[in-house]
């Protein structure tokens, strides 16, 4: 599990009191969902680019005051996040100015750069507003942060729940509760009870749920990390070649839900051809 929130935090007035205020309810929201945070306070814009330069550095998510002095914005600074490529990071704009006046900075921008600049952000108007909402605010865009790290864990749960309901299909068709007899046992039973001409034919499904079972297995314990390209990732801890990245969730999700499905049927009709559609 991974235990740190990495932020970069730009704020031309670090020594304000509202600042320090915004930075423990920050801490204390991202502890109350079980992490720990490195917060690094940046004051100036450019200081901040800098702090862009290396590209193993990891960092969750960006936090910027909108007024950052002398004519410049931290919708520049958002611009420069996305022109190194990082638009996986989740930015927070937050501004004592009112959301229409924001408003025609975000348009400008708009016109003159793509529109995935604005790709996971989100702006907190401080106007008007109680410390209380202050903080429901910031917990609302840290808890919109922090869900992919979210997601990756839950798909560990996922490949777990799949085959556990797989093992409880073939232990029903078998009438097999013996704890002796594992999940592979079953499996390689099932095959053996297949016509060759259906297991050539199935010879493909076989072999990939045969790999999952060993996903499953491996990715009971894992590492978690960051790659420049490919985003966060987990991976196994007992083998290193086992990975998930974040920006293929979608992928391992969908092909999971489909192998499962012929899985199902496979268990249930061993000799029987699979519906034309799935060919």
């Amino acid at each position: 599990m991974r235990g740190k929130v990495e932020i970069i935090w730009l704020e031309d007035n670090l020594k304000n009191r509202e600042h320090t205020s915004k930075i423990k309810s920050v801490r204390e929201i991202i502890e109350k969902k079980g992490y720990d945070s490195n917060i690094e306070e940046i004051s100036e814009l450019e200081t901040a680019k800098q702090m862009l330069s290396d590209p193993e550095r990891r960092v969750d998510f960006f936090i910027s005051d909108y007024n950052l002095g002398v004519g410049e914005t931290g919708l520049e600074y958002l611009l420069e996040i996305r022109r190194k490529g990082l638009y996986k990071q989740f930015f927070i704009l937050y501004s004592k100015n009112e959301y229409n006046e924001i408003r025609n900075g975000v348009i400008d921008k708009l016109k003159e750069n793509n529109i995935e600049l604005f790709c996971n952000f989100t702006f907190i108007s401080l106007a008007n507003s109680s410390p209380q909402m202050i903080k429901q605010e910031f917990s609302k865009a840290v808890d919109i942060s922090l869900s992919r790290w979210d997601e990756l864990n839950a798909i560990r749960g996922l490949y777990m729940c799949e085959h556990a309901e797989l093992e409880l299909l073939l232990r029903e068709k078998y009438s097999c509760f013996d704890e002796n007899k594992t999940y592979k046992d079953l499996f390689y039973r099932l095959k053996k009870s297949t016509t060759p001409a259906y297991l050539k034919r199935s010879k493909k499904i076989y072999e990939d749920w045969s790999e999952l079972i060993e996903y499953r297995n491996l990715l009971a314990h894992t590492l978690e990390g960051y790659d420049i390209k490919n985003g966060f990732y987990i991976k196994s801890a007992l083998n290193e070649q086992i990975i998930i990245y974040e920006n293929q969730l979608d992928k391992y999700r969908l092909d999971l839900k489909n192998l499962k499905k012929k899985i199902i049927f496979l268990i249930r009709n061993p000799n029987r051809p699979f519906p034309h559609e799935w060919h």
